[in-house]
């Protein structure tokens, strides 16, 4: 259910980013800041509707984790799929790989350490580890990027002007995960 909602977070910031920074660099440190803003602000809008939409499809029982996970995967993991496309905007390509590689090797070690101290975990020790591994990986993330292109900056004025193209980013690029997802979803319920 959560990572049916997951590719809406960031609105399609991504794009945006790639969209107003390749034709003005020094747009960088506005973008990303408004990437982040557009991430957290949408993340917790989808906490809200996918806790209730749980709540109706399984119960009461499974809220903590379905909140845990909106913000590993909503909040945490898109910041650095999104940091990905930063670098790859800059001309950066093995800082962009290098990245994408954080994400994924963060949750792969998780994974191992909940195998050798845990032998068999719940679901919900599985989606801390989520949690913690792609808190990490964002850390490190939200560090690099500020080193490489400044300090963030909001502007809320920018963001509105950007939403509706975002949102069409965001469906266009999205209806592929809502379809292999989806599935899951109807099945484990």
């Amino acid at each position: 259910l959560v990572n049916t909602v997951t590719p809406y977070s960031p609105l399609g910031s991504a794009m945006l980013f790639m969209r107003y920074v390749s034709m003005d660099r020094s747009l960088a440190a506005l973008h990303w800041g408004n990437t982040i803003m557009t991430i957290v602000a949408v993340s917790v809008v989808l906490c809200g509707v996918v806790s209730w939409i749980g709540y109706l499809l399984v119960g009461p029982s499974r809220i903590e984790m379905i909140v845990v996970l909106v913000i590993a995967n909503c909040v945490m993991s898109q910041i650095t799929l999104c940091a990905s496309s930063v670098f790859l905007t800059i001309g950066r390509l093995r800082s962009a790989a290098a990245n994408r590689l954080l994400s994924n090797l963060s949750r792969f070690i998780a994974l191992v350490a909940m195998a050798l101290f845990l032998k068999r975990a719940t679901a919900f020790q599985w989606s801390l580890g989520v949690l913690f591994s792609s808190t990490v990986a964002a850390a490190i993330t939200l560090v690099w990027v500020r080193c490489t292109i400044g300090p963030m900056i909001f502007d809320l004025r920018c963001t509105r002007r950007h939403i509706c193209e975002g949102v069409g980013f965001s469906v266009a690029g999205s209806t592929e995960s809502v379809s292999n997802d989806f599935d899951k979803v109807m099945l484990t319920h």
